[in-house]
């Protein structure tokens, strides 16, 4: 949290001029981003869809990995903030802050494509996303985390679903560190898995264009997805 004091700090021009410059070279690496991929993405290319020498560039950014990081903070970031705001205003019954979740992720991977799949597509060859990317991560999934306590699972009992809570358990140790009490049904965490991966993968594939010929059109698809899941989670009304 920002001092108060440092609150009445004025930024010199220096510091503005390289906020602002920081800024510029986020936006020219994300347009990279649509027309070369994270593979390669360029700090040369950056610096010439910028108009400025390379050595300008590498004054604030060392590396293509150093760039790739700043990104995926940024979108993190940018994510997390917008389903921060629709969750928000949305009705707090779980039900409700399930179903506004998934749709605005959605809705935001459909208007940001290429940021979706530097965050969750394939992982970059040769990079490594450091640990300070995981907490930005996590918070694009906090709202359905928030929601543990007051699940339930429709999850039939079975070897699978003991085998999948025995390794689901670094994940309820997490909720329950943060304070959330464990429900008392059995299955919840792998219920949680389901639903998330259920919720990113459908994401994923549609982005990718893999339900063409399949169905005339994917937004009722999606809500029916959704649903079904909310059920799983017995939060649906």
């Amino acid at each position: 949290m920002t001092d108060s004091a440092d609150l009445s700090v004025p930024r010199t021009a220096r510091d503005i001029a390289h906020q602002e410059m920081q800024r510029r070279i986020l936006e020219a690496a994300r347009a990279q981003l649509a027309t070369v991929g994270p593979a390669q993405l360029s700090l040369r290319a950056v610096a010439r869809d910028l108009g400025v020498v390379s050595s300008a560039v590498y004054r604030y950014v060392s590396s293509r990995d150093e760039l790739l990081t700043q990104l995926i903070l940024d979108i993190f970031q940018e994510l997390g903030d917008a389903l921060q705001r629709a969750c928000s205003a949305a009705d707090q019954d779980p039900a409700a802050q399930w179903h506004t979740w998934a749709h605005a992720l959605r809705s935001w991977a459909l208007d940001h494509p290429y940021d979706w799949a530097l965050i969750y597509g394939i992982p970059t060859p040769g990079y490594a996303a450091p640990t300070d990317t995981i907490e930005p991560a996590r918070r694009v999934n906090q709202p359905v985390l928030d929601l543990y306590p007051a699940l339930g699972s429709g999850l039939q009992s079975s070897a699978a679903v003991d085998a999948a809570e025995q390794t689901l358990a670094p994940l309820r140790a997490m909720l329950e560190h943060d304070g959330a009490q464990q429900p008392d049904e059995h299955g919840v965490a792998t219920a949680m898995m389901l639903a998330w991966s259920g919720v990113h993968g459908f994401i994923t594939l549609e982005l990718g264009g893999h339900f063409e010929g399949s169905a005339t059109a994917t937004a009722p698809v999606f809500a029916a997805v959704v649903e079904q899941l909310g059920r799983q989670l017995s939060i649906n009304s």
